[in-house]
């Protein structure tokens, strides 16, 4: 029988969710690296940043282009390499983990929602949280075996981790298939009077495209307002009451009280990450055997933590 090979789509988010997350997962391995006596300190700066890129980023992500977001992500995975390898005070290192933090926030906040873009969100789901679990495997495997097996310093070992932005970068633009519903995703380069400082309004956005020339457009063009998504004029009586039943643009408050009503699932899932992170950064930390010595303790946390990734995963 033979066998059936992913769909580009399918494979695409499953690699973007492998290397969003590696840069996180990293950090979160070489931890003792960065500072030896506060692993909890390297955890704090590691998830900070990216809880506060999630909550406000309802706020101004429709104000930028999904191209310009993942051009900063891949920026500031390569900057957070670079600052934590070469850096020699643990307080830039750190300053470098909040960068590597940003990035994993921001790249899988605006790729979750590009998912609602195409035809079988649900594939594009499972697929990116397959990736974003085998990321903690991954992430732990790439210290281990370059830092610990081969011996390279863990600066080495974060600056050939850029491969990982280049991959990023190339899966995105060039493998991931263009969106199936609303193309004009970009936001940064309009000019058209339609827009105001190069942002279209949404509600351009909610109208359906020709379906004759949808599949001429590029994957992530510019959200000039083509001829498909111009507000249409005031003698097609049908085209304007599909306007006026198109949903009005939600206000920045609205989207705060609407992610208000999410709490049911927002307070279980806190308190899971929060168990989580307590137990890696205190609990693994501290343990060795013997629990004196500290390469048994830098063992320790690496295998167990690498352990618990994989069951994770599962």
């Amino acid at each position: 029988m033979p066998i059936e090979l992913p769909s580009d789509l399918a494979a695409s988010f499953w690699l973007l969710g492998l290397i969003n997350n590696s840069a996180y997962v990293i950090m979160i391995a070489g931890a003792k690296e960065i500072n030896e006596g506060g692993v909890a300190l390297v955890f704090l700066c590691n998830v900070l940043p990216s809880f506060l890129c999630k909550l406000t980023g309802p706020a101004w992500f429709h104000l930028v282009s999904y191209s310009a977001r993942i051009n900063a992500c891949m920026l500031l995975m390569s900057s957070s390499f670079f600052v934590v390898g070469l850096a020699s005070d643990y307080r830039v290192k750190l300053f470098g983990v909040c960068l590597a933090s940003l990035q994993s926030g921001l790249g899988e906040a605006s790729i979750l929602a590009l998912s609602s873009r195409y035809e079988d969100p649900t594939l594009c789901l499972t697929c990116w949280s397959s990736g974003t679990g085998a990321a903690g495997v991954f992430g732990f495997a790439w210290v281990y075996v370059l830092n610990t097996l081969l011996g390279w310093s863990f600066a080495v070992t974060l600056g050939v981790a850029n491969l990982l932005t280049a991959c990023f970068g190339a899966i995105f633009f060039i493998m991931l298939p263009a969106p199936d519903k609303d193309p004009s995703l970009d936001v940064d380069s309009a000019s058209d009077s339609d827009g105001v400082n190069g942002v279209v309004d949404d509600s351009e956005n909610l109208l359906p495209s020709s379906p004759s020339s949808s599949a001429d457009l590029d994957p992530f063009p510019p959200a000039s307002p083509s001829a498909s998504l111009k507000k249409p004029s005031s003698s097609s009586s049908s085209s304007s009451s599909s306007l006026a039943s198109s949903p009005a643009p939600m206000s920045c408050m609205s989207r705060f009280l609407f992610a208000r009503t999410l709490w049911p699932y927002m307070i279980p899932l806190f308190l899971v990450y929060f168990a989580e992170y307590a137990m890696q950064s205190g609990t693994w930390a501290a343990i060795g055997f013997p629990v004196t010595d500290e390469s048994a303790r830098k063992a320790f946390y690496q295998q167990g933590n690498w352990v618990y990734q994989g069951g994770g995963f599962v």
